[in-house]
């Protein structure tokens, strides 16, 4: 997640993991500049809900337009994720019995905020991994949402401990 924010010059990028197949199923980068809504975390969750819906129509095939340009323009060989290997993945068809991200694990660069944190819960997200606190954070700085139990679901966080990288996503 943090390649494709630096990749894409973005605030925050997100990747989504099937865990049952282990297969990358999405990416996503904020898009906050078209318009205040479009957190990596909402796009994302757009992004596999119209996948679903294609191969519940049956229609093409689903294409990761932020995932194969950037693995298309990288040329670093200590990259270990190959473009073939992730296309296949992404031709590989999805439960359908999953409801939206039942089973996923979702790879954030940045702390979800209140609308992130809840479009999870009611995505059924499995688990949340982040790297950066945020002022608005909604699992560990302003609130541990995961953890009110009177909401329908929850899911597991994990944060990143003592994560060093010079960089501009730190802050947020």
């Amino acid at each position: 997640a943090l390649d494709l924010a630096k990749f894409y010059q973005s605030k925050s990028a997100a990747v989504l993991v099937d865990l049952k197949l282990n297969i990358i199923v999405a990416t996503s980068v904020d898009t906050r500049d078209n318009l205040p809504i479009k957190h990596s975390t909402m796009n994302i969750i757009d992004q596999i809900s119209k996948r679903q819906q294609n191969e519940i129509r049956e229609n093409a095939s689903f294409e990761d337009e932020i995932l194969k340009s950037f693995l298309e323009s990288n040329t670093d060989e200590n990259y270990h994720i190959k473009y073939d290997s992730l296309k296949e993945d992404l031709e590989k068809k999805l439960d359908k019995n999953d409801y939206l991200c039942t089973n996923y694990a979702i790879f954030l660069t940045h702390e979800p905020c209140c609308m992130c944190s809840m479009a999870l819960i009611h995505s059924r997200i499995s688990k949340v991994f982040y790297v950066f606190n945020t002022k608005f954070g909604y699992l560990n700085t302003q609130c541990r949402l995961h953890y009110v139990k009177s909401l329908n679901h929850s899911y597991e966080v994990f944060e990143a401990i003592d994560f060093h990288l010079d960089s501009e996503y730190t802050s947020y």
